[in-house]
């Protein structure tokens, strides 16, 4: 989902998200690694990207991180007001909180602005724009991996990529395409299509709305444009879509991120590097069920190369924690990235690293 989407999607207020209630876990001692942020650019077809490289200090070369944002008009930051059917009322910096927690575990981690952001505009508000295409999204995740691998900080043989939401269905893709990529981590990614996960967004806003006893036209007018997405790309599908756009954005768009889902099945079977599927139980834009259908396919793999799925008690699509009552209502939601999270990816990278000379 759009980030512009998602915002006016999480004005559905007061709408509680599921959820355990035990608090995150205490994580070990922080690592010693002190580092320095580097203001960078990096060449992608017809401009550069503008980011932050995140150097440990030390003697190097070591292993390095990528980080691929979500959907929507995401900065280097992929900064997020909430989740589907609650705004937090404050953002939460995902990338840059995991980026650094990253870093000072003694890893290169690159973060980067999309396309359609740049330091001093912003992000724009429409996403995504006309002149950029799906295409264009993950061709830049790969111009990225790319320029970090010629990096001198960086240990070739020690390359990640890790994605959230969307960045996390683009994983396996980068992986196969990038033989050098040692191993992925897939955060809040949906396994489904985008038709019927678009299907699960509308079904989900509507039911939370009805539970609120909102009346029948607010209703309609705060789920309208998941509506209007779930049913575009449903007739997309069924090739019976009249319109060249689905919520002003092309339908190309559409149809390629539809693509994407319907091949991640047969990429990840023929993967052979390990990949580790992390979501929360309290996400509401990419519910557990879809880390199921992660884990079904990740267990096919023969021979297993070391994939790993992990589903965390009270963790929210944007990997904060939200501690909820017996009804499911919000009574805590912490300000911070839930620190179970970089734990568990820093070990499992660790776990993968190769061998030291």
């Amino acid at each position: 989902m759009s980030n512009s989407i998602m915002r006016r999607s999480l004005l559905l207020l007061a709408i509680g998200c599921g959820g355990a209630n035990a608090p995150p876990a205490r994580t070990a001692a922080p690592a010693a690694f002190e580092f320095r942020e580097i203001e960078v650019r990096i060449p992608a077809r017809g401009l550069d990207l503008e980011g932050t490289l995140a150097v440990p200090r030390g003697r190097g070369p070591r292993p390095a991180v990528v980080l691929v944002q979500g959907s929507g008009p995401l900065g280097r930051d992929e900064v997020l007001p909430g989740q589907l059917g609650i705004m937090f009322g404050f953002d939460v910096a995902v990338f840059r909180e995991l980026g650094r927690e990253l870093a000072r575990a003694g890893f290169v981690v690159i973060r980067y602005d999309k396309r359609t952001c740049t330091a001093v505009e912003g992000c724009h508000n429409a996403y995504p724009q006309a002149d950029v295409g799906f295409d264009d999204v993950l061709d830049d995740s790969q111009a990225v991996i790319d320029w970090l691998r010629a990096r001198p900080e960086v240990d070739r043989r020690a390359l990640y990529v890790v994605g959230h939401s969307l960045g996390g269905a683009f994983v396996p893709e980068l992986m196969t395409d990038n033989r050098d990529l040692r191993a992925g981590i897939v955060l809040a990614a949906p396994y489904r299509p985008i038709d019927l996960t678009s299907i699960y967004q509308w079904e989900y806003a509507e039911r939370l709305l009805l539970s609120q006893n909102k009346h029948p036209l607010v209703i309609a007018a705060r789920v309208h444009e998941l509506k209007e997405i779930a049913e575009g790309v449903r007739r997309l599908r069924a090739g019976t879509l009249k319109k060249a756009d689905i919520a002003g954005t092309s339908v190309e768009f559409w149809q390629a991120w539809m693509d994407l889902g319907d091949a991640l099945p047969a990429v990840l079977a023929r993967l052979d590097r390990p990949v580790l599927a992390l979501s929360g139980a309290a996400d509401a834009n990419v519910p557990p069920s879809e880390t199921a259908l992660w884990q079904r396919s990740l267990a096919a793999a023969r021979p297993d190369p070391g994939h790993e799925v992990l589903v965390l008690d009270c963790v929210s699509h944007a990997l904060n924690c939200i501690r909820t009552d017996r009804r499911g209502r919000p009574i805590a939601i912490a300000r911070h990235l839930d620190p179970r999270v970089p734990a568990r990816i820093i070990t499992f990278l660790r776990r993968h690293a190769p061998r030291p000379r």
